[in-house]
């Protein structure tokens, strides 16, 4: 790409990189910050929490989630070092994925 495009289309590229980027990470903080809140914080944490208290707890989950975020993505140096730490991060969740259609509590700690 670097040979063949003009400058103002490896501009254009560059920006859709870090938009593709951006989204991703965001999503990742959004759902990260949802299963804290609503599965452990409002759950065990602070059942009797307001709508006030859990978006505050959420955005400050959201700092403390972006913060790891960034020392993970500043210590993978290599497409392969992402692909192994993807790896190792859903490693076991396989089985809860396929058993969740078949064992009746795990259908039910998914709904609630």
């Amino acid at each position: 790409m670097r040979d063949f495009l003009p400058p103002g289309l490896k501009g254009l590229l560059l920006v859709a990189f870090l938009a593709a980027y951006m989204s991703t990470i965001s999503t990742q903080l959004n759902w990260g910050t949802s299963y804290i809140i609503n599965d452990l914080y409002k759950r065990f944490l602070h059942p009797n929490a307001n709508e006030k208290q859990l978006v505050r707890a959420s955005r400050f989950n959201t700092f403390l989630l972006m913060i790891v975020a960034l020392i993970v993505t500043s210590q993978i140096t290599t497409l392969e070092s992402a692909f192994k730490f993807m790896i190792e991060c859903g490693a076991g969740l396989g089985a809860v994925l396929i058993l969740r259609w078949y064992w009746w509590r795990i259908i039910y700690s998914f709904l609630y």
